[in-house]
């Protein structure tokens, strides 16, 4: 049990240290107050009770340490209990890189944290300053500025189409239950600046629409959770030359929300959910998210 104390009060006191050095208005937020309170009251004998939750937090930081500060990148953290002496969880998310090259990043982080942490000693201020330089490592090799001067003015042209592409996606799952996850996705939609909804239940499903680069992140990041089962079952991309000209002119949803439809906890309502996607002009999909013609409400009120 003292073990256990003394890793937790590592762990809050690794936390001071982060948010005295970012501490801008929203460089860093908990995730999970009313975990942080727990560990908290166990680590100075409040509560005797041993905290369920973990520990965890979101930095939202510039590439750039030096003004100007640009290249805006996001770590999330999470913490087991038996860090410092077990590895952190982090992941890396950023709206200026690729789909390909945020998995490259993270793939790099986590052999860099295999190969270079060591057990017993915090490690995160350490990877944030290696994530940063790599994101810059990345960005010069695209010929994207950075404030040490590496990397030139003229980003290769893939990546400016990327940015100018509309993309919106569909992706269906088994189930979406988990209060972290429906969070999550919350939170990650915004991040990016996608719309779009969370239908949660058996089965879930989940439309995003943006950015083509950030609608790809976007699903890379929840491939990597866990699910039993996840597919994109239809992606519609419309180039900026196409009959409008902007990105958010062709959103169908404005802001990202979950939706609420029927009263069963577990099980979505079939016909209101058909009669939301038929507002906002999206009933085509309804075949492919489950491979019958939109007749549910027809059916459901007969």
């Amino acid at each position: 049990m003292s073990d256990l104390k003394d890793r937790l009060g590592q762990q809050l006191d690794e936390l001071d240290i982060l948010r005295s050095i970012f501490s801008g208005t929203g460089e860093l937020e908990i995730e999970d107050n009313d975990a942080y309170y727990a560990i908290i009251a166990f680590v100075r004998n409040i509560d005797p009770t041993v905290p369920a939750a973990r520990l965890s937090y979101r930095m939202h930081l510039a590439a750039d340490e030096a003004p100007p500060k640009r290249h805006n990148l996001a770590v999330t953290v999470r913490l087991p209990q038996g860090y410092p002496d077990a590895l952190p969880e982090m992941h890396v998310t950023s709206n200026e890189l690729s789909r390909n090259a945020i998995d490259e990043l993270n793939s790099g982080l986590t052999e860099h944290m295999k190969e270079t942490v060591v057990p017993g000693e915090v490690c995160l201020l350490a990877l944030v300053d290696w994530t940063r330089d790599k994101v810059r490592s990345i960005l010069a090799e695209c010929g994207v500025p950075t404030a040490d001067g590496r990397g030139t003015d003229a980003a290769p042209a893939i990546a400016r189409d990327r940015q100018r592409r509309f993309c919106r996606m569909w992706l269906y799952m088994h189930h979406i239950y988990s209060k972290t996850k429906r969070r999550d996705i919350l939170s990650l939609s915004s991040e990016l600046q996608l719309t779009g909804f969370c239908l949660p239940g058996k089965p879930g499903v989940v439309c995003v629409e943006g950015e083509e680069g950030a609608v790809e992140q976007f699903y890379g990041v929840l491939k990597r959770w866990n699910w039993k089962s996840i597919a994109c079952v239809r992606r519609d991309v419309i180039s900026s030359s196409d009959s409008k000209g902007t990105v958010d002119a062709h959103r169908k949803i404005q802001g990202f929300r979950e939706l609420v439809m029927g009263t069963h906890s577990n099980h979505a309502d079939m016909g209101q959910f058909l009669e939301y996607l038929r507002v906002h002009e999206l009933d085509y999909v309804f075949k492919d998210l489950f491979g019958v013609e939109g007749q549910v409400k027809a059916a459901a009120t007969a």
